[in-house]
């Protein structure tokens, strides 16, 4: 998600959803409060759903990998590795460790990405976090050079260190996945870190 915000020196704001602004379909304490201040919402584009591919594996040109908990299995893995060996590429949305929900943390895809990496002997092409690419991206439209926004996110590789090195300043929340001492796990410190979205907010206004 990408706030606008004409403040000071930061002109737009990036906001990790899951473990930031909500945990599964839990609000993070404050955080619909805090996105009623004055600040201009833009969402993301709406995921697009695709019809009639073909599960052919020799009809198939990539395997994209995304947080899909269901497809994690035994099967599906094996049928996207026979894909990958028929010359698929093999595309990660990014290559999140772990994520946090309702009943604690759980595997994110990294780890099936980098199972099918290490099968095939493939590298996989990361679309999302931490990339710096993905956070310039971002930017797109909103005017404002790196320098002049701000990551608001509780995973401190992929949202902190990854905006850091994009030329953001971040700010890592101690909601979802945030664990005790994670603020010095990064090879850049974080610009702040914050109880909760909320408080970063608050942060960001004063």
């Amino acid at each position: 998600m990408a706030l606008r915000l004409n403040r000071g020196d930061i002109k737009a704001v990036l906001v990790d959803l899951s473990g930031t602004l909500h945990i599964e379909n839990e609000a993070t304490p404050g955080a619909v409060e805090a996105l009623e201040r004055p600040l201009l919402l833009l969402e993301d584009a709406a995921l697009e759903d695709f019809e009639g591919i073909s599960r052919n594996a020799e009809e198939i040109n990539a395997v994209v990998v995304g947080l899909a908990p269901s497809k994690f299995e035994y099967e599906s893995m094996n049928h996207a590795f026979r894909v990958l060996m028929n010359g698929a590429d093999l595309i990660a949305i990014h290559k999140g460790r772990y994520y946090s929900r309702g009943d604690g943390l759980a595997l994110g895809p990294g780890p099936f990405v980098s199972a099918l990496e290490f099968a095939t002997g493939r590298t996989a092409t990361v679309m999302g976090k931490p990339e710096k690419n993905f956070f310039l991206s971002a930017l797109t439209g909103l005017n404002c050079e790196p320098h002049e926004a701000l990551m608001i996110g509780d995973d401190v590789r992929d949202d902190i260190e990854g905006a850091l090195l994009a030329g953001f300043k971040a700010i890592l929340v101690r909601t979802g996945k945030f664990r005790p001492g994670d603020e010095n796990r990064s090879s850049i410190p974080p610009t702040a870190v914050c109880e909760n979205f909320a408080a970063a907010v608050d942060y960001i206004l004063r």
